[in-house]
């Protein structure tokens, strides 16, 4: 896949240790799946692993509903992948001039291939998921409620950030965020 040039370049965020800090604060990973007419989007807790570059998210889903239906049509299926979360909404310039309202925030987009996992890997998976929502405790599963949940994986196939931070807030008192 040929990367895109992205259009405000001073945004992007190409360093994958400053991606991996985002990721780490975002409460929420959206998936676009795609179907017969549009692409089916939904949020999804998830837990990740890094092997330098190289990014591998995972989630869970119930075995029943249109999620878990869409996946299962296709074993190697293409998704995007969105992050965000917004810093604050304020402005780039005067305070009173809506033309110059602009939001702060930083977000990752990618694209990967999913598909769903089984055995080890699967504790892995949900692990690396509890851990990432602030699970604490020892992990240990009922094995009636793990064998009823499908957990996936996705290889991502390429990812990037952005970030605008030069928003003066109306409630900071000029500072940037």
């Amino acid at each position: 896949m040929t990367k895109r040039p992205m259009r405000r370049a001073e945004r992007e965020i190409v360093d994958p240790d400053d991606i991996e800090a985002i990721l780490k604060r975002c409460p929420a990973m959206r998936i676009a799946i795609p179907t017969d007419d549009f692409p089916y989007v939904v949020p999804v807790n998830f837990g990740f692993a890094r092997d330098g570059d190289r990014f591998v998210f995972y989630f869970h889903s119930s075995r029943f509903g249109r999620k878990a239906e869409l996946l299962e049509i296709d074993r190697a299926q293409r998704v995007g992948l969105e992050f965000d979360r917004v810093l604050g909404v304020g402005s780039t310039g005067e305070l009173t001039n809506p033309c110059a309202c602009s939001c702060a925030y930083e977000s990752v987009v990618g694209e990967g291939i999913v598909s769903r996992v089984e055995g080890d890997e699967k504790k892995r998976g949900l692990d690396a998921l509890l851990r990432a929502v602030g699970f604490l405790g020892d992990i240990q599963y009922d094995a009636r409620i793990f064998d009823a949940t499908n957990v996936y994986r996705i290889d991502v196939v390429s990812i990037s950030g952005k970030r605008n931070a030069t928003v003066v807030s109306p409630y900071s008192k000029g500072d940037r965020l």
